[in-house]
């Protein structure tokens, strides 16, 4: 396969815009990229661990226990012990930060709908699929 570095250069650029448009929306939060990463990833998951969260985005765990003590600050999770496994923690959206997930998910889906806009369905279904499969070549 022919080297083609305008495909990481698109996709630097899509995920620059993406946080700029977020920024911009959320603008009046004190919340990071990776705390909005974050509140999305357990809204949208049912895995709700630290563990999870590095292992599906590649976050360094600093960075996360971070982002978890300051997203515990402002109220928008809390942590609770497994009830099987006390070694496990699950991170839970609090109410306050469930509010904040839905407006982070309707802003997520507003962006995509403007970067797939004039693409058909079938052309994005087989785009993801093909994401999907380059995301499986990076874990071998």
């Amino acid at each position: 396969m022919k080297e083609n570095i305008n495909v990481i250069v698109h996709f630097s650029y899509i995920i620059k815009t993406y946080w700029h448009f977020i920024q911009e929306s959320m603008k009046d939060s004190s919340l990071s990229p990776n705390e909005m990463n974050l509140m999305l990833f357990l809204a949208n998951n049912k895995a709700d661990t630290a563990i999870d969260f590095v292992k599906e985005t590649g976050m360094s765990k600093s960075l996360l226990t971070r982002s978890v003590d300051s997203l515990m600050e402002q109220s928008y999770i809390r942590k609770e012990p497994d009830q099987e496994d006390k070694r496990f923690i699950h991170l839970k959206l609090t109410e306050k930060g469930e509010e904040i997930a839905m407006i982070l998910r309707t802003l997520r889906s507003d962006f995509i709908d403007k970067l797939t806009d004039n693409i058909p369905q079938e052309e994005f279904l087989a785009f993801q699929e093909t994401l999907e499969k380059m995301k499986q070549n990076t874990l071998k």
